[in-house]
């Protein structure tokens, strides 16, 4: 059996800039990479849809939550008592996912 995982990246991509350009990898893959190689050999593997939530993005139309098996939230420079539009999202988009 797979496990399948949403990874709902709190980073803005413009934050992740600097980090790709000195050879370092966007969080939401670096997370499922981690994430696959740790999975014990009884699930089967790890499946993972990386959801750029700072960046406004949503599941695509016919993607549900319940379709995944669980859910993980990458770190992220931005600050839960900043009212901007991306932690706004995230906080939105985390009462829906809880």
């Amino acid at each position: 059996m797979t496990a399948n995982i949403l990874i709902v990246d709190g980073a803005p991509s413009s934050s992740q800039d600097l980090l790709v350009a000195n050879g370092g990898r966007r969080h939401g893959p670096n997370y499922g990479a981690a994430l696959a190689s740790q999975a014990h050999q009884s699930v089967g593997g790890v499946e993972v849809f990386v959801l750029a939530a700072a960046d406004g993005a949503n599941l695509p139309q016919g993607m549900a939550l319940s379709d995944f098996d669980g859910i993980a939230w990458t770190g992220s420079p931005l600050n839960a008592y900043h009212e901007t539009d991306a932690v706004s999202r995230q906080v939105e988009f985390a009462r829906t996912a809880f």
